[in-house]
């Protein structure tokens, strides 16, 4: 489910930017920030990277006991839109960047109306800017291994995760050497 949600997201911005721009190529591509360094980073570059910086169970109005027999649950996803591109094409990557803002400010919640290649299953997504600090910010590219890239990032509500093929109980807990009654 995350993989269409964010295959999903990374289509729509393409599409509003190949309209905005009069583009033929895309603009938006999904990697991990870590490889904005490495040898395959290179068709990254002159581009806008969206990566999934976190997941986040949804806790409101839920117990906090371990949830059972594949009840679905909700998650916010945190993606990271990161503009990649050297000195002499800077001011383009911060331009599309803002295009980028200005897509979820005009389009916060996407839904299968108005993003066809979504999930059925999704009923919507609620795109919220997140607001980092210095501290913040220099704490995430560091875990990603990189430096800083012009970026924003945003919380996704709410993506309901569920068990598309249950297996049983019985099933499930095979070839662990013991058996929970």
């Amino acid at each position: 489910m995350i993989d269409n949600v964010l295959n999903s997201i990374v289509n729509k911005l393409n599409e509003y930017l190949n309209n905005r721009y009069s583009q033929s190529q895309d603009l938006v591509k999904l990697s991990p920030l870590s490889e904005l360094d490495e040898e395959s980073g290179a068709s990254l570059k002159n581009r806008l990277i969206l990566s999934l910086a976190n997941v986040e169970h949804e806790r409101f109005g839920q117990k906090s006991l371990p949830r059972m027999g594949g009840k679905p649950i909700n998650v916010y996803l945190y993606i990271i839109i990161a503009a990649n591109f050297p000195s002499a094409t800077y001011q383009e990557g911060i331009r599309l960047l803002s295009a980028v803002m200005s897509c979820f400010q005009y389009m916060p919640v996407l839904t299968a109306q108005n993003t066809p290649d979504l999930d059925s299953s999704v009923e919507r997504l609620v795109l919220e800017i997140m607001n980092l600090n210095m501290q913040e910010l220099s704490q995430l590219w560091g875990v990603h291994g990189g430096k800083y890239l012009p970026s924003v990032m945003y919380k996704i509500r709410t993506v309901r995760i569920e068990e598309e093929g249950l297996v049983s109980d019985s099933a499930a807990l095979k070839g662990f050497g013991s058996k929970i009654l």
